[in-house]
């Protein structure tokens, strides 16, 4: 691969390792060629390092632009531990600090500059970059796009248009979670042309998964964290004021529990951050705001007393555990009135693919949490990657203690054991038993139904860009004729058309008329993008 030997030389002379992780090189290479790119790498396989070192290869500076002042500082730090010239410009620096930045930048002695997106909407900033002829923007932690880019961080949403007016030649993109839909979100919002996309599994073969349901939340916490005694771990809460109540209960019940949120003081916040990296047998009760960035190997386990905000949440969150690869344990607590509250709240998104997809999300949490089968399949699958039953989750012990049961295997037969307890949970897999707090099953015959979603295979990321383009030429028409997207074509149905069309094109009108959507101009304008969006795979 070209520049690939100048690239191992700076990341043994630089960066102190001996050979890249899996999967970096081949990313590293297509930076260094200067392409656009996407890569989806799980926590722990070095996403930073994709950017960093091109960015002391090539001539020109990398932007990175990440989400988080803490995130950005100790990238930073680290880099110039190094001897890696890089700064920051934040909210929280100094008049005389931005000063410095913006002079070293002038001078052109930078070669990566972390800013957040707000930055970014700043004429006086867009000059500056633009002066220096930067080559690279490097997006960190990019599912913020998506998830955040809505309403919480629109400016999200302005990253390409910002990359245009500062003049950058590529755009490099990196995550940890990104279901195949939030890559096509992705790609949509940041590039101007689909870019290369690598993604790696999103198995972690050290994590086991257990799931609950709530009775006695205190005291199951308690025995979990009883179980973890002398570890390190981070309790998930929804609120700020159930994350100072559940700490404190904590502290009154002998465990080292701290808060973390963001209705603390700075000062606060530092420091219990600190205590967590650098202390043993601390547990952080914590909103959201705390994880993303923290560079803790040794954490044995996460704990989510509140539904997480989807499969992606869950799975970002759960991997903050276990990154030295020794064993970690999760734990998420739920109760059926956590679902009712949530699907509740879905009457007030008012856009309907917005909607939509709040709905799968939370369809997805619940098969999760009522499964009776492997949950890392599940976790899996929600995130576009599959695999085998993994053996150490809640449902898969189950599975081991029943086949053992069953026949009568002596407990010491671990081997054995494990050989006919997987073809055991392989078979439930494909034949799931009812959980037990599913509804009974309908004995008066199915009901004829529209297509739905989750019964479709998985679109590919091209595919799922197809549908982005659907939906929203489908928005503007909904609108200018007043009624609900949905009205016009279901969404099912323009899933099942973008599998349709990318098998066959000249089915894609069939497809269409299939389903009864007679609107022939409407028909048209999605045929015609549809057939756009798949002629470029």
């Amino acid at each position: 691969m070209p520049g690939l030997q100048e690239a191992r030389s700076v990341l043994r002379d630089r960066f102190g390792h001996d050979d890249f992780r899996p999967g970096q090189a081949e990313i590293i290479s297509a930076v260094i060629d200067g392409r656009d790119v996407l890569a989806v790498l799980p926590t722990g396989s070095g996403k930073s390092l994709l950017y960093q070192l091109p960015a002391l290869i090539l001539p020109s500076l990398t932007v990175v632009v990440s989400p988080l002042v803490s995130l950005m500082r100790d990238q930073v730090q680290h880099l110039a531990a190094l001897g890696i010239p890089a700064a920051t410009l934040h909210s929280a620096a100094e008049p005389r600090e931005i000063a410095e930045v913006l002079a070293r930048l002038r001078a052109g002695s930078l070669k990566l500059l972390y800013v957040a997106p707000e930055r970014l909407d700043q004429p006086g900033m867009i000059a500056a970059l633009r002066a220096v002829h930067p080559q690279i923007m490097a997006v960190d932690e990019a599912h913020c796009i998506a998830h955040w880019g809505h309403e919480f961080r629109p400016e999200y949403r302005n990253l390409r248009k910002a990359a245009d007016a500062i003049g950058v030649r590529q755009i490099v993109a990196v995550t940890a979670t990104a279901a195949p839909p939030t890559r096509a979100e992705i790609i949509d919002s940041l590039f101007r042309a689909p870019p290369q996309v690598f993604a790696g599994s999103f198995e972690r073969s050290n994590l086991s998964h257990r799931v609950e349901r709530r009775r006695a939340g205190l005291r199951q916490l308690q025995q979990f964290l009883a179980q973890h005694a002398g570890k390190s771990g981070i309790v998930y809460c929804a609120t700020r004021e159930k994350t100072d109540r559940l700490a404190r209960q904590l502290r009154d019940a002998g465990f080292k529990a701290l808060p973390y949120h963001a209705g603390l003081d700075g000062g606060t916040r530092h420091a219990h951050q600190d205590e967590f990296i650098t202390d043993k047998g601390v547990v952080m009760v914590a909103t959201i705001a705390f994880g993303m960035g923290i560079d803790k190997a040794d954490v044995r386990f996460i704990c989510h007393v509140d539904l997480p905000s989807s499969m992606e949440t869950y799975y970002q969150e759960t991997g903050r555990a276990g990154r030295d690869g020794l064993p970690a344990e999760t734990l998420l607590l739920y109760t059926l009135q956590d679902f009712d509250a949530r699907r509740l709240q879905l009457g007030s998104i008012a856009e309907s693919d917005r909607q939509h997809e709040a709905a799968t999300k939370l369809r997805l949490i619940e098969e999760f949490c009522r499964a009776s089968t492997c949950r890392q399949q599940i976790l899996l699958r929600a995130l576009g990657d599959g695999g085998a039953p993994c053996g150490r989750c809640d449902n898969c012990q189950r599975g081991f203690m029943q086949l053992r049961r069953a026949a009568q295997l002596p407990m010491s037969g671990a081997a054995y054991a494990r050989t006919r307890a997987t073809r055991f949970i392989a078979s439930l897999a494909e034949a799931r038993p009812p959980a037990p707090d599913d509804p009974p099953a309908d004995t008066n015959g199915p009901a004829p139904q529209a297509p739905q979603a989750d019964r479709l295979p998985t679109l590919t990321i091209a595919q799922e860009r197809a549908v982005l383009r659907m939906k929203s030429a489908r928005l503007s028409i909904a609108q200018r004729r007043r009624c609900a997207p949905a009205h016009l074509v279901p969404d099912a149905v323009l899933r099942e058309v973008a599998l349709t069309g990318a098998i066959s094109p000249a089915a894609i009108p069939e497809a269409f008329a299939r389903h009864q959507i007679r609107d022939e101009p409407l028909a048209q304008a999605l045929t015609e993008i549809l057939r756009n969006e798949l002629r470029n795979i």
